[in-house]
């Protein structure tokens, strides 16, 4: 059985308040059932991801209920219900957990859960310069990159030319397409037709430095 008081879970901002129970109504009537997904898929692309949880909570925690994840351009971005569940899939081995996702890309979601479930993409960008404001007259092909690994960066992975200097970026991308588009279409066009940014795995290109805000910059 669920815990009592489950369906009251939320989150809210200063406008909106979203209850758990609300987004398992609208998964039972798009209807979304629940499906197998890789646990090693899920934990990597949700870096923030903490498992770090009451050992008897995860102890207790009921594998036949699915877990509910949001997704956004096809790529997993929390997990709204059931990091118990999580937590004890993965300590027991297991390679898949069952869970229902909550597309964000959806047309009927409503514009307020977009609001508090699209987050801003944390992201790291190496240079050999500090850069307090990112322009797109200094980004390769006019655009600019970003990495959500910052390891990457420093192994000298992610193509930046430098790591001496790590900006930490917040993101605030609303419209995301992904490699489908990126492999058929140029970047000029992409962006005509209204995308804001393009996910490839944890990297990101963003083409208006306006939804790019510098939170710090280290020097290596």
């Amino acid at each position: 059985m669920k815990e009592e008081g489950w369906r009251d879970t939320a989150w809210a901002d200063d406008d909106h308040r979203i209850t758990i129970g609300e987004i398992n109504d609208y998964l039972d009537e798009k209807p979304i059932e629940a499906q197998p997904i890789s646990i090693k898929d899920l934990m990597d692309q949700t870096p923030h991801l903490n498992l770090d949880l009451d050992p008897e909570r995860i102890a207790t925690a009921n594998l036949e209920f699915p877990i509910i994840v949001t997704a956004v351009n096809g790529q997993y971005r929390s997990v709204l219900d059931g990091n118990h569940r999580l937590a004890k899939a993965a300590l027991e081995g297991n390679e898949t957990i069952k869970a229902r996702i909550l597309d964000l890309d959806a047309a009927d979601i409503p514009e307020h859960w977009n609001k508090i479930f699209r987050p801003a993409v944390t992201a790291y960008h190496g240079s050999n310069v500090p850069i307090q404001n990112f322009s797109r007259d200094h980004g390769a092909q006019g655009v600019m990159w970003f990495s959500e690994d910052k390891d990457k960066i420093i192994r000298g992975e992610s193509g930046a030319l430098s790591s001496k200097y790590i900006m930490k970026v917040e993101l605030n991308v609303e419209n995301t397409t992904g490699w489908d588009d990126y492999d058929k279409k140029f970047l000029k066009q992409i962006e005509d037709e209204g995308f804001d940014s393009i996910q490839l795995d944890d990297d990101w290109i963003v083409f208006d430095p306006a939804r790019v805000k510098v939170v710090g910059v280290e020097e290596r």
